[in-house]
This record gives structure tokens, sequence and C-alpha cells, in this order.
């Protein structure tokens, strides 16, 4: 059933104008088939990623090395999380190229507790890109506070 979901989701996705740009938000994925089957059916049709640190380690570590991290630091250094952007870009792309009707990726935006990181293309469609950071790093303390301010 989740394969069938997973179908619908890519063919809706197929069916968006590429005028439309499609962002997707990772989640706390760990099991490493769901993480597989997200890279074939929704990654490569997607123009835009964002995640966490737990997120982008566990991507970067089934794509780059075939596996899932279980543990990730909860405070990275901004250097690794930049790097493994980097790499994932790169990788995705690669992959995508291959893939009828794939989407060219434009974007990675990764938030942490700490701060934010947004990849983007040169010229880039995505623009307010320091509005998005802001709005992430707003809903990331209401979160963590347990606040509406």
């Amino acid at each position: 059933i989740r394969m069938e979901r997973l179908i619908k989701i890519r063919d809706q996705m197929i069916k968006q104008r590429p005028s439309t740009k499609i962002h997707f938000e990772m989640a706390s994925f760990v099991e490493q088939s769901l993480l597989l089957e997200l890279q074939d059916m929704v990654i490569p049709f997607s123009d835009s990623l964002g995640m966490n640190e737990q997120e982008i380690a566990n991507l970067y570590n089934s794509m780059y090395y075939g596996n899932v991290s279980l543990v990730a630091d909860s405070t990275p250094r901004v250097a690794t999380i930049l790097d493994y952007m980097r790499v994932l870009f790169k990788l995705v792309r690669q992959r995508s190229a291959n893939i009828e009707n794939a989407r060219k990726l434009t974007r990675i935006h990764v938030h942490t507790l700490a701060y934010q990181a947004i990849l983007t293309v040169k010229n880039s469609p995505w623009k307010n890109t320091m509005a998005a950071a802001a709005k992430a790093s707003l809903v990331a303390h209401r979160h963590v506070c347990g606040t509406s301010n």
C-alpha cells in the first residue's frame, strides 16, 4: 500500500506545470527501504528539499554509502552540513538526469536548532531565502520553547 501511495504522489508531482515549484520537506525516516523509495519516487520530482540535521545525515548516508545512520549529531558543525548539502545536490541532480519527467533540484534548505543553511542555484527561481530562513527559525523557536510568540 505504501508503494501505491508513493506512485500517486509521484504522478501528482509529474502533473504539475514546470512553473509550479515543488518543495519536499523530509521527515525523520530511518527505515532504509522507505528512504530508498523516496529517492526513486519523490526526490527526483522535487525542485527543492527541506530537512533538519538528522534527516540530512540519513539522506547523505543513504545516497553516498547506502545505509542509514541511526544516530546523528544534534549539533553538527556548519562545515559538515555544507559538505553534505554540496554532495547531496550533485548526487540528486546526477541521478535525476536519467529519470523521465524528473526536475532539476535547485534548492536545499537545512534547518537546525542553531542555524539555517540554504543552497540555491545561480539565478534561482527561489526568492526570499532570507525570509524563509527567518520564518523557519521562528518555527523552531516556537517548537523548542513551546510558545506561540
